[in-house]
């Protein structure tokens, strides 16, 4: 994945952890009439009607789709949403943890520099 695709992988985790959803959540609300797959043209959907990434065009967001799609059978099941939720959110937070805590060291040696 180039830096467009993390950067919209890491969007769609994002929104997913924004709305506190789970994987089984987010396949129920969106898959086909078993309700345990879910395809690219209704990842689509998702990613644009429920989890609202309107910046992202429709190949960055199948390259997201296929990074999730462990398997490559062309369906994304609960086992690689959990996946994807639990390794990508985790990577995620450590990220963001890791920029809120470097910005906050540089506010605080300019803060102490000044005294």
């Amino acid at each position: 994945m180039d830096n467009d695709d993390s950067s919209a992988l890491n969007a769609f985790l994002s929104s997913v952890l924004d709305r506190g959803m789970t994987a089984e959540q987010l396949l129920r609300s969106t898959t086909d009439a078993e309700g345990d797959k879910l395809d690219k043209s209704r990842f689509f959907d998702v990613c644009e009607s429920q989890l609202r990434l309107m910046n992202y065009d429709r190949e960055q967001l199948w390259r997201v789709f296929d990074a999730i799609d462990e398997n490559h059978d062309g369906m994304i099941d609960a086992l690689e949403m959990k996946r994807i939720l639990k390794n990508g959110v985790s990577n995620l937070l450590k990220i963001t943890s890791k920029r809120n805590f470097l910005a906050r060291k540089e506010h605080q040696a300019r803060r102490f520099s000044c005294t």
